[in-house]
This record gives C-alpha cells, structure tokens and sequence, in this order.
C-alpha cells in the first residue's frame, strides 16, 4: 500500500508540473509575445516622426537645414492632439515632440508672450518629468 500511493502521489507532481509548464507557455505565447510586436510598433512609428518633421516632407514640417522654424512650430501648438495626430499620420500610439539642445536639455516650447510647454502631442506623455502638450 505504501508503494501504491507513492506512486500516485509522483503523478500528481508530474502532473502538476506539465500543467505549469503549459500555463507559463501560454502566457508567454499570448501576452509576452504580442507586447514585443508592439514595442516594435511604437518603436517604426517613432522612428517616422523625425523624417515626418522635416519641411520638405510634410505639411507639419519645421525643420529644415538643421533650423526650426518658429513660425510653424507655433502653427503646430495651435493645433489639437488629434488633429496633429491626422496630420502626422500616427494612429496608433501616443507621441510627444520636444526640442532638446546640443547637451541633451529640454528646450520649452513657445506658445504665447510668457507661456511655454515642454513639448507637443499627448498629456500623457512624460518628458524629463514634465507633461508634454
């Protein structure tokens, strides 16, 4: 008798243990898998919005010859999240546009005699720990 439930309580554990390894899989299969397809995702679009910013590419262009053109940039502030969200063609995924000098610090943006923001595009979005839009 002894020797029998030894036996079961072995299966159990085998049992137990294939049934975990199944469970780790599918939630990696189904949800780890899909978020590196969105990293990648986010990451295309990302990659867009620089070429998307030059003058000579789109109508949302300020950029050019290595230049901002202030009077564009303010164009583009004027505008709301989702209508420079249709201009810019990005659908999917929340974005922000901030300047930054040659070290790398953030350069506000202009919007009004005494006003400035860090940047433009989603409240959501966290730059350096301020808010963009």
């Amino acid at each position: 008798m002894v020797r029998k439930g030894q036996t079961e309580s072995i299966d159990v554990l085998i049992a137990a243990g294939i049934f975990s390894f199944t469970v780790l899989t599918l939630f990696y299969v189904l949800f780890l898998a899909g978020q590196a397809e969105r990293i990648n995702a986010i990451k295309a679009e990302g990659g867009r919005l620089p070429y998307l910013l030059n003058q000579n590419v789109s109508e949302a262009g300020f950029v050019g010859g290595g230049t901002v053109d202030e009077a564009k940039l303010l164009e583009l502030t004027n505008l709301t999240y989702d209508e420079l969200r249709a201009i810019l063609g990005v659908a999917g995924h929340d974005f922000c546009i901030h300047l930054q000098d040659e070290t790398g610090n953030l350069i506000n943006i202009t919007v009004a005699p005494g006003a400035s923001k860090a940047g433009i595009g989603s409240q959501r979005a966290n730059i350096s720990g301020f808010i963009c839009g």
